[in-house]
């Protein structure tokens, strides 16, 4: 716990009030209203991630090869734009 209370106590994370997910999601979901007639509607469900429980978190990974132990520092998050991004990528490439 010391070790991963260092690492994050340089001020390179923050601590913040609220989850920024609904302000993605709702921003998504106005671009998709606006868009709605271009695309059909098991699309537009699609694409519509709504999925917000799955929150960001950090943990440290020990690096057990190194002296002394040291932590990596591992942020795991799923971007509530990655469906999204995903049929972009498809729509772009082919």
């Amino acid at each position: 716990m010391e070790k991963m209370e260092r690492l994050l106590s340089d001020n390179i994370y923050k601590i913040i009030d609220k989850h920024p997910t609904k302000k993605f999601t709702d921003e998504l979901r106005s671009l998709l209203d606006e868009r709605k007639m271009s695309i059909n509607e098991f699309t537009y469900k699609r694409l519509l991630n709504t999925d917000r429980t799955i929150l960001d978190h950090i943990y440290g990974l020990p690096q057990v090869h190194k002296i002394n132990v040291p932590l990596r520092i591992i942020v795991s998050s799923i971007s509530p734009l990655y469906k999204f991004v995903l049929y972009l990528h498809y729509f772009i490439k082919y």
